[in-house]
């Protein structure tokens, strides 16, 4: 994701670039999912936003303690999945029933 400097009526903040990556694996016919996660990858999030008045400046800086990993792990207890087949008619579909009408 990229974000440009952006300038506003009373200050501005500065451009920054953020990269995440996520890996997924699944097992046991999909019921285990694990997934691996890597925010900020080459930690270049750091951003600073000046905003100004009359009778005020502030200045301010993020940087956060990045790159950041997470690990997940989701297992499905009960996969229910409804039939997609559809039922038939019975009749096969013929209408000769409706020729009376």
């Amino acid at each position: 994701m990229y974000n440009s400097p952006t300038v506003r009526a009373r200050g501005e903040r500065s451009g920054y670039f953020v990269t995440n990556l996520a890996l997924r694996q699944n097992f046991f016919d999909n019921d285990l999912s694990i997934t691996f996660q890597v925010r900020d990858v080459f930690g270049t999030m750091a951003r600073e936003t000046i905003n100004f008045g009359d009778d005020f400046y502030t200045f301010r800086t993020w940087d956060p303690n990045t790159p950041t990993f997470s690990v997940s792990v989701s297992y499905k207890i009960n996969n229910y999945r409804a039939d997609r087949r559809v039922p038939r008619d019975r009749d096969n579909g013929d209408m000769d029933d409706m020729n009376g009408f």
